[in-house]
């Protein structure tokens, strides 16, 4: 075990080959991937774009545009007006 009491720093890669968890805040300021599973167990910001390239489960999603190829919803509720929507 290492324990590092104050700012760690690393200028290239950070390689991590097991489980990485975080018990405080976490902010990642650049373009940042999960290769495998990444389970949030409390709200996710995303300020700019969330790009999925595989398949998401999530129980409550807030936002204010959502475009998606193809989507399977159990439940839709709309809060508001729609402009236009088609469905084949």
């Amino acid at each position: 075990s290492v324990r590092i009491g104050k700012d760690l720093y690393v200028d290239r890669n950070a390689y991590i080959n097991g489980k990485l968890r975080v018990s405080g805040p976490a902010k990642f300021e650049q373009e940042t991937c999960f290769w495998d599973t990444a389970t949030f167990k409390d709200s996710v910001f995303i300020q700019d774009n969330l790009v999925v390239d595989g398949s998401i489960t999530t129980t409550n999603v807030i936002t204010n545009k959502l475009s998606a190829g193809d989507a399977i919803i159990d439940n839709l509720t709309i809060n508001g007006c729609v402009a236009s929507v088609c469905i084949d």
